[in-house]
């Protein structure tokens, strides 16, 4: 996909990085299934608006989407600086096992003591699994200063779980 042009483009966008991009916000945005649904629409909606503004030169459309989708969690933060969200909601999967909700949860939790860049870059990289080159691109950071910040904020996560066992 190399462009957004028509309403298919757009639709095939959607089709393509919505999951992606709703995972992205709900991880971020305190796992509030609602929110992260409103951003979500509101993501593709800027993108349709501002389709003429996207260069395949510089990004493929799923990091293009993704910076969208940075910009407005940044947007969205700011707005909601004293309106705290939920940490815990539904996230409408199928069950899995109590041994890996457990695991989950613990990883949530401590993400939340790390600094929103931290934060970023652990569920652009291991959540929504996309390559270190992307993350540089959406965090618009070199890759190596991208690398090296990623092995920073696990192992400041790392540390944060070790310190509660």
């Amino acid at each position: 996909m190399n462009n957004l042009q028509s309403k298919q483009d757009l639709l095939k966008a959607f089709e393509l990085y919505n999951v992606l991009i709703y995972k992205y916000i709900f991880v971020r945005v305190g796992r509030s299934r609602e929110v992260a649904q409103d951003l979500a629409q509101e993501i593709f909606m800027k993108a349709w608006q501002h389709r003429d503004s996207y260069d395949s030169k510089k990004a493929t459309v799923k990091t293009w989407l993704f910076v969208i989708a940075r910009n407005q969690l940044t947007d969205h933060f700011r707005k909601n600086k004293n309106n705290p969200l939920p940490l815990k909601d539904d996230i409408g999967e199928a069950e899995v096992g109590p041994d890996r909700d457990l695991l989950m949860e613990t990883i949530f939790l401590h993400m939340k003591q790390l600094d929103n860049y931290d934060q970023e870059l652990i569920t652009l990289r291991f959540i929504e699994d996309l390559s270190i080159e992307d993350v540089a691109k959406i965090v618009n950071k070199q890759y190596t200063a991208t690398k090296i910040s990623i092995y920073r904020a696990l192992s400041k996560l790392r540390n944060l779980i070790n310190e509660t066992n």
